[in-house]
């Protein structure tokens, strides 16, 4: 579980890397940096063995992607957090917990947190709609 999550991260943070060279506006860029940024705190946290801080770090990603909602206009970068959120989705789902908690032993599943990442991919995928 903590390979995927690992894989995933660096994954992600290529993909980031490719949006940063492409046409889009400041603010929009400003969020994809504040994003690979905790991303690589993630996987130093994981590489060291520090779990204490990627616990806290599931938050700032869920107010990442929230913030995508007000400020992301790019279709391509919309469509790409779409398919973070199925992604999130089928983890918690497959792995039964949140792969920011793959080391908690005691770890309890929220409901409210799996019906959170719903309603923001129906957010997502209608805005994608609206876009194109």
């Amino acid at each position: 579980m903590e390979y995927v999550f690992l894989l995933l991260n660096i994954l992600t943070i290529i993909i980031c890397g490719f949006f940063l060279n492409i046409d889009i506006n400041i603010y929009e860029k400003l969020l994809i940096i504040i994003s690979i940024i905790f991303q690589i705190i993630v996987i130093l946290c994981m590489l060291f063995k520090i779990n204490s801080i990627i616990k806290h770090i599931d938050k700032i990603f869920v107010i990442t992607i929230v913030l995508g909602i007000l400020i992301i206009k790019n279709y391509y970068l919309n469509f790409f957090i779409l398919i973070l959120l199925f992604i999130t989705l089928l983890t918690r789902y497959y792995f039964n917990r949140c792969l920011f908690f793959c080391k908690e032993n005691n770890y309890i599943k929220d409901i409210r947190a799996d019906l959170c990442f719903y309603i923001l991919f129906a957010i997502y995928l209608i805005k994608l709609l609206n876009i194109s």
